[in-house]
C-alpha cells in the first residue's frame, strides 16, 4: 500500500551537481487539461486529483477525468482555475478556485455542488490590485479566491475553514451537508470577517494561512492584520500583531506561512520582518543571538478577559541584519520546514534557502553565486520539504527546476529542462510537489508550463514521465486501476 505526503511549495539550496536523470512527462497529450499544475491531492482511495488553471483532474493510473466549468450545465464545478483540494470525512472533495469560490464533488452522481459563500460587504481588505504589486505567489489572488482549505477531525470535529483573500474566514459544520445543493444548510456555516468596530473580530480579511497546534489552538496567518487565534468558546479573535512601542511584539503583520515544530513552538514567516518564533511572556529575550532550544513554548490557556493577549505572548526575532553574515538571508519568509533530524530550514524571497542553528541563532545561508557553477541557482524560494528517505526536495520561482539535497552526502542535485534531451524535467518552474514516503517511490512535480512530471528513482539514476494536455485529445473517464493509500491535504499552494 502506498502512503503518500502532499507537497505545493518548492525549496531551493546551496551546492549542486548535474544529474542525467530521466524524466517521464505526463502532460496535454496524455490527457492532462492543462499544462499549469498547483495543487495535488492523493485521495482515501488511492486516486490523485490535480488542479490546473483550466480545470480539475483526476488520475487513476492509466488516464485523466478532467472536470471543468460549462455554464449552461448543471453540476459543473465553478471556475476552471483551481487554487485548494481538500477531502473530508466522509470521502467528499472540496476544491477551491480562483474566481468561483467552493465546491464540493459528489463522488456517486460524478457532479458537483457549488457553494455560494457569503460576499463580504464592509470596507475591503486590499486594493483590487494589489497583489500585482506583491510576490509571484500572490499573482492569481481575486476577491472570491479561496487561498487554504483545511478539514479539521480533531477531537470529534467535522468541520472545513475555508480561507479567502478579501472575504475573511469561513467554518463549515459537515454533519450539516446533507446533499448536493446550490446554497449550504442552515446554520451549516459561520462567517468571520474583519469589523472595525469590533476588537475581537478577525484582524483582516485577507488569509494566508491556518495551523491547529497541538494544544488544540487555531492559528489564523492573515496578510495585513497579523496572527489570529480563534477561542472556540467565545467564538471571537485575540490579534497578535506589530507594535512599534513593543519590541517583543510580531514585527510584521503581512504573514506568508506558519509552521509548528514537533516540540509545539509555533513558527511564523513574514513579507518584510523575517522569521518570528512566538514564545511564553515569562521567556526572558535575549537582544542578541537567540538560544530557542531553551525558551519555554507558548501554550497558555485562552484568557477570559480576552485582552490580555500582549501579556502572555512574546515574539523572538530573526531578521536580514547586513553586517552580521549569520543573520537570516532576507526579510520575505515564503517556506519553513522541521527535517526528521530537527534542523529548521527557512525559504526566503531574494535570499535563497537559510538552515537555522537554534543554539546560536545564526543561519547557513544557501543562495545564488555567479561565480561558482555549483551554487544555487535562484534566491526565491517557493517551498520546502522532505521525502521518507531524508531526501530535501526545493523549488523556486525562478525557471531553475527542481533540486534535492542529501544530508547523509551533503550533496545537492539540480534536475532542469534541456531542450535537447526529451526525457529531462519538462519545465523549470516547478509549483508542487507530492513525494512518496517509501524510500523508492515516486515523486510528483507539478510545472507551470510544462505539465506533470513523475521522477522514478528506481530506473538507474531516475527516470521522469511527462504528461502533457492535448487538445485534440478527448478526456476519458477514470479506470480501475489506481493507487491505495491514506489520505492527504495539500499543506502548501501556488496560485
Amino acid at each position: 500500500m502506498f502512503r503518500y505526503a502532499i507537497i505545493i511549495k518548492l525549496l531551493a539550496c546551496g551546492f549542486f551537481a548535474t544529474l542525467g536523470a530521466q524524466f517521464e512527462h505526463l502532460s496535454l497529450e496524455h490527457g492532462l487539461s492543462q499544462t499549469t499544475v498547483k495543487c495535488i491531492l492523493q485521495d482515501r482511495k488511492g486516486y490523485l486529483w490535480f488542479g490546473t488553471s483550466d480545470g480539475l483532474n483526476k488520475y487513476d493510473g492509466y488516464n485523466f477525468a478532467v472536470y471543468r466549468n460549462h455554464p449552461n450545465e448543471a453540476g459543473t464545478i465553478s471556475d476552471d482555475n483551481i487554487t485548494a483540494i481538500a477531502e473530508d470525512q466522509s470521502g467528499a472533495i472540496w476544491v477551491g478556485t480562483t474566481r468561483g469560490g467552493l465546491n464540493r464533488f459528489e463522488r456517486t452522481r460524478e457532479r458537483f455542488a457549488h457553494y455560494a459563500l457569503p460576499v463580504f460587504t464592509g470596507p475591503a481588505g486590499a486594493a483590487e490590485n494589489e497583489s500585482a504589486e506583491l510576490p509571484f505567489i500572490f499573482s492569481f489572488f481575486f476577491d472570491q479566491t479561496v487561498t487554504t482549505l483545511y478539514v479539521d477531525s480533531t477531537r470529534g470535529r467535522h468541520e472545513l475553514w475555508v480561507g479567502t483573500w478579501r472575504n475573511g474566514l469561513y467554518k463549515i459544520n459537515l454533519a450539516q451537508i446533507k446533499k448536493i445543493g446550490i446554497n449550504f444548510a442552515r446554520d451549516a456555516v459561520v462567517h468571520y470577517q474583519h469589523d472595525p468596530a469590533d476588537p475581537h473580530s478577525l484582524s483582516d480579511n485577507r488569509i494566508r494561512a491556518l495551523c491547529r497546534d497541538q494544544k488544540g489552538n487555531l492559528w489564523i496567518g492573515t496578510f495585513g492584520g497579523g496572527l489570529n487565534r480563534y477561542d472556540e468558546a467565545t467564538a471571537r479573535f485575540q490579534a497578535l500583531r506589530y507594535d512599534p512601542a513593543n519590541p517583543h511584539s510580531l514585527n510584521d503583520d503581512h504573514i506568508l506561512a506558519l509552521h509548528e515544530d514537533r516540540a509545539g513552538a509555533l513558527w511564523i514567516g513574514t513579507l518584510d520582518g523575517g522569521l518570528n518564533q512566538l514564545v511564553a511572556a515569562e521567556n526572558n529575550l535575549p537582544s542578541g543571538p537567540a538560544f530557542s532550544s531553551l525558551l519555554k513554548f507558548a501554550h497558555l490557556p485562552f484568557d477570559n478577559r480576552l485582552d490580555n493577549i500582549e501579556n502572555v505572548f512574546r515574539f523572538m526575532h530573526y531578521r536580514h541584519v547586513p553586517d552580521q553574515p549569520r543573520s537570516l538571508s532576507a526579510n520575505a519568509v515564503t517556506a519553513i520546514l522541521e527535517d526528521r533530524y530537527g534542523a529548521l530550514w527557512v525559504g526566503t524571497f531574494g535570499g535563497g534557502l537559510n538552515q537555522l542553528d537554534r543554539a546560536t541563532g545564526r543561519f547557513t545561508h544557501f543562495q545564488r553565486d555567479r561565480f561558482n557553477p555549483n551554487s544555487f541557482r535562484a534566491n526565491d524560494v517557493l517551498s520546502i520539504s522532505e521525502d521518507a528517505g531524508g531526501i530535501i526536495w526545493i523549488g523556486s520561482q525562478l525557471g531553475v527546476g527542481v533540486s534535492k539535497y542529501d544530508r547523509r552526502k551533503e550533496k545537492f542535485v539540480h534536475y532542469k529542462n534541456e531542450p535537447a534531451d526529451p526525457q529531462s524535467l519538462s519545465d523549470d518552474v516547478v509549483w508542487s510537489i507530492f513525494t512518496s514516503p517509501q524510500r523508492e517511490g515516486p515523486v510528483w512535480l507539478g510545472t507551470y508550463h510544462g505539465g506533470l512530471n513523475r521522477f522514478d528513482r528506481q530506473a538507474g539514476r531516475g527516470r521522469f514521465t511527462k504528461f502533457r494536455h492535448d487538445p485534440a485529445e478527448p478526456q476519458p473517464e477514470s479506470r480501475a486501476r489506481h493507487w491505495r493509500g491514506q489520505s492527504r491535504r495539500v499543506v502548501g499552494r501556488h496560485f
